[in-house]
């Protein structure tokens, strides 16, 4: 349901880039509603990495392009593609502070003339995160709330604020990013990979908290019980 309201007023042929994806919540669903579209995800994190790309091979998603992202700033796209939607679900919450108005700015030079930002977050993290995005360089728009428990907030660049700076070039593949790498995700006792030990961590950030288990078709848990958007510790990872 999210990613279809996201993806009704997209021009055709619009690339998408969903900034800290998961294991794809969003993205193929995404790239299900614009099959005409390129539809970049990024991650810091290997197993998502992983859990994407497998995907993407299983389903035959040749439009799901899946790359890895530094810390700070959002590289630059494929072909030096320009986005007319970037979303951040449940991402800026994990940034530290300092990082969130350096990281939102970076987004502003991978947009499309007139693309759009979309936030999703917990209504509790909306206020100072609309002050983030704004401090950024983007002024928000009124938007319809499709999202139960949580608060879709919109945003265009604001042509007053100063040009972003370029963006920076991927960082190096891991080799552990590989869909074919050997080592298996942690399991905890039972075998059950969603009850693994330790934190994992976005942007120095933890996350331990923040999983969801087997949702994977973009619209279910995020708009129903509000535990949010991060797909994490996938068992097809």
């Amino acid at each position: 349901k999210v990613a279809a309201f996201l993806a009704a007023d997209l021009p055709p042929g619009g690339a998408v880039l969903d900034v800290g994806a998961g294991t794809g919540l969003f993205t193929f669903p995404l790239a299900a509603a614009l099959p005409a579209s390129q539809i970049v995800a990024l991650e810091v994190r290997s197993d998502a990495i992983r859990a994407m790309r497998a995907r993407a091979r299983r389903e035959g998603a040749a439009n799901v392009t899946v790359m890895r992202m530094g810390e700070g700033a959002a590289p630059s796209l494929p072909g030096g593609a320009k986005a007319s939607l970037v979303l951040l679900c449940d991402v800026l919450e994990l940034v530290p502070e300092h990082a969130r108005e350096g990281l939102v700015g970076s987004l502003r030079a991978l947009l499309a003339p007139g693309g759009k930002l979309a936030v999703i977050c917990a209504r509790a993290e909306s206020d100072s995160l609309l002050i983030d995005v704004q401090d950024a360089g983007f002024l928000q728009r009124r938007v319809a709330q499709v999202v139960t428990h949580r608060r879709l907030m919109l945003f265009e660049a604001d042509p007053a604020a100063p040009p972003p700076p370029p963006p920076p070039p991927p960082p190096p593949e891991l080799p552990e990013d590989d869909v074919d790498y050997a080592e298996a995700l942690p399991e905890a006792a039972g075998g059950d990979p969603t009850a693994a030990g330790g934190s994992r961590t976005r942007d120095g950030a933890e996350e331990s908290g923040r999983t969801r288990e087997g949702k994977a078709d973009g619209e279910a848990d995020d708009d129903e019980d509000g535990s949010g958007c991060i797909l994490e510790e996938n068992p097809d990872g």
